[in-house]
């Protein structure tokens, strides 16, 4: 099997009925073996904790996104809005990005606990881009919940014109 395909489930050779599946880490973290990670109940309990996290960020940045569609909306139909509160303004960026270094360090969290991560590794990782680190950390994700993820449409989430 090529390092770069898809991850895969095997059954344990022990005669034990754990499931494991083999993670590749070639292209982001340079290691040259699959890794092995156990679909263990605590596996899949990090695994549902690291996507609820990431949906409550979605959740979070889709409430903002609306709440700005809907005072253009209100300024489009010439409809009187009050004045933007500086303060409210730089106390939602702050909880904005307080939401995303959260999420990081929760996502880089994930990815090191779930393959057990050598410190070499951890500074590699802590090197990545952060999009190529959460496309990396879906990867892991769909192959212990033994899932594909697919791209949302704007019909999928409700936020269709």
């Amino acid at each position: 099997m090529s390092q770069n395909e898809a991850p895969t489930r095997n059954k344990k050779t022990t005669g034990e009925n754990n499931m494991t599946v083999k993670i590749s880490a070639k292209k982001e973290l340079g290691v040259s073996k699959l890794i092995p990670v156990k679909e263990s109940n605590k596996n899949f309990r990090r695994t549902l904790d690291f996507q609820k996290q990431f949906l409550r960020l979605q959740i979070e940045e889709a409430k903002r996104e609306q709440k700005g569609r809907d005072r253009q909306a209100k300024i489009d139909a010439g409809e009187e809005v009050e004045p933007i509160d500086e303060l409210e303004q730089y106390e939602e960026m702050n909880k904005q990005y307080e939401d995303m270094e959260a999420f990081q360090k929760l996502m880089t969290d994930y990815i090191t606990d779930i393959l057990h991560l050598s410190d070499e590794y951890v500074e590699k990782l802590d090197d990545m881009e952060f999009y190529k680190t959460q496309e990396f950390a879906m990867t892991i994700v769909e192959a212990v919940m033994n899932t594909k993820a697919t791209e949302a449409k704007p019909e999928d989430k409700g936020l269709e014109d």
